[in-house]
């Protein structure tokens, strides 16, 4: 059933589905190439002693995979309604995809001893990446019309079932294939639209960073760290129901041109994400029997969302927000203590053969992590208002943390929101919210035993989560949900341990 209304349970009991999909295969044999092409040229100067500077250029090149096998495969433009099937007519094996050849990548980057102990670096490049393997013509391998129909059936509004169990969907109808190539698209029907001159993901990536070395053994390295992504794979329905009165397909923008009531999904390569960071690196090489590496990142990444547009697909610029994957604040320290007992050690250096195999020899090691919660949203799990097959989120009408305990019991406060009004989208931001933080520390001991001149044992004990602090999963965020801001699960496990060994020879 449609997660906007209703129960889902209730629709399933009563055989009443809110949509209905599948997949009729026509042939087995549909294949797929692609063909790439790099280059790069790129130099160092060392303009003196103490300045380095490099340099180079990439260009980079995917033409639009293409199918080994005319008429499988084919590639949907929305603006006309048309599929181009590959190799039929005039139409390429690509369906007509466009390759991109302006793919090209600068980057340049330099190297400057202040003194001794002091070194200045900065870099800038861009890099160009592609999506999966079939982003760039057909849809994903198991639905390449016209080889593969994808019969995707919705319901009028969320309050009506596309049909009663009790009765059989329409069957599926595969096409007849013009001359010419050229397949208008048929009610019913899913596929994505994919842009002729679709773009190639990219990121431009800079950093500046000082490292100074405090001791023989002791350095620092802090360093400002951003990017920008472009063209990322993303997109969104272009055939989403516009909230409002009545049935759905009436206010469907394909349906009114082209007759059109299935999901068309954009795969337009068109969204964008921005990270900016510091970063600081502490590190104490191996010396007196111990090393240590301290690392801080305090750091913002915005996006608009990992797999496509949450809300209005329309206005994806209220889903701009922080990344479901951002942490604010992390950081880890990596540790190795030699222990001091045993032969060649502080302690017990002249110890006996029993003494050094059972306490001499161990290493401490570990990482210990804290980092700050994940961002998440307030939902509704009832979106009736919209009377769309969209979704919202609720209104922000005050503080969510005000008159809480902010624990496992209430993290947040679902009175801080409000459904919206009719036909209208929440005012609440994607991702408004942080969930709990997480400490762990995973440590072990280890020890090895010389068996034999060529054979060496190792004994490894490891703990994960060994102080076993309960890091907390995120809270249930619909607002309507009587359990809105109650934690009800951990993030990670509790204590665990394993034992190990290890023979080389």
């Amino acid at each position: 059933s449609d997660s906007a209304s209703g129960l889902g349970l209730a629709s399933f009991m009563l055989g009443l589905p809110s949509s209905f999909a599948r997949f009729a295969q026509l042939s087995t044999d549909q294949e797929d190439r692609q063909n790439r092409m790099f280059f790069f040229a790129q130099d160092t100067w060392r303009v003196t002693s103490k300045l380095t500077f490099n340099y180079g250029l990439r260009w980079d090149t995917w033409f639009p995979d293409h199918s080994l096998n005319k008429g499988e495969g084919g590639r949907y433009e929305v603006t006309n309604n048309i599929v181009y099937v590959a190799g039929v007519g005039g139409v390429s094996l690509s369906g007509n995809a466009q390759t991109q050849w302006k793919n090209l990548s600068p980057r340049v980057s330099f190297a400057y001893a202040v003194n001794p102990k002091t070194v200045v670096r900065a870099g800038y490049g861009r890099s160009f990446f592609p999506g999966t393997f079939g982003w760039t013509f057909n849809n994903v391998a198991a639905d390449v019309y016209p080889s593969i129909v994808n019969q995707s059936l919705p319901a009028a509004s969320p309050f009506q079932a596309v049909f009663p169990l009790t009765t059989a969907p329409p069957a599926v109808v595969f096409p007849t294939i013009p001359s010419n190539g050229l397949l208008p698209l048929s009610d019913g029907i899913g596929v994505s639209y994919i842009p002729a001159d679709q773009k190639i993901p990219s990121v431009d990536q800079w950093n500046l960073t000082v490292e100074r070395q405090l001791a023989h053994d002791l350095s620092i390295f802090v360093a400002y760290v951003g990017n920008v992504g472009r063209h990322l794979n993303g997109g969104f329905q272009l055939n989403a129901a516009i909230p409002g009165p009545g049935p759905f397909n009436p206010r469907r923008p394909l349906y009114n041109e082209f007759g059109l009531t299935q999901g068309i999904f954009d795969k337009c390569n068109c969204t964008s994400s921005n990270y900016n960071g510091l970063q600081i690196r502490a590190q104490k090489r191996v010396s007196h029997g111990y090393s240590l590496l301290a690392s801080y990142t305090w750091s913002k990444t915005l996006d608009y969302g990992e797999f496509g547009t949450e809300t209005d697909q329309y206005h994806a610029r209220i889903d701009y927000g922080p990344a479901g994957f951002e942490r604010k604040h992390v950081f880890t320290l990596a540790h190795t203590l030699e222990l001091p007992f045993g032969r060649g050690r502080h302690y017990l250096a002249h110890g006996g053969t029993v003494t050094d195999a059972v306490l001499g020899g161990w290493n401490f090691r570990g990482i210990t992590s804290v980092e700050s919660g994940l961002p998440f949203s307030p939902a509704l799990n009832n979106n009736a208002n919209l009377n769309s097959d969209m979704s919202t989120r609720p209104d922000a009408i005050g503080d969510p943390y005000f008159g809480v305990t902010h624990d496992r019991n209430a993290w947040f406060s679902p009175a801080a929101y409000a459904a919206p009004g009719l036909y209208r989208f929440g005012t609440a931001g994607r991702n408004s919210l942080r969930g709990p933080g997480v400490f762990e520390a995973d440590w072990s001991l280890d020890k090895s035993f010389v068996m034999a001149e060529k054979y060496r044992l190792e004994f490894r004990w490891e703990v994960f989560n060994a102080l076993n602090w309960a890091n907390l999963a995120l809270p249930v965020n619909a607002v309507d949900n009587a359990a809105a801001g109650l934690i009800q699960d951990i993030a990670s496990p509790m204590r665990n341990m394993q034992f190990g060994l290890h023979l080389t020879f």
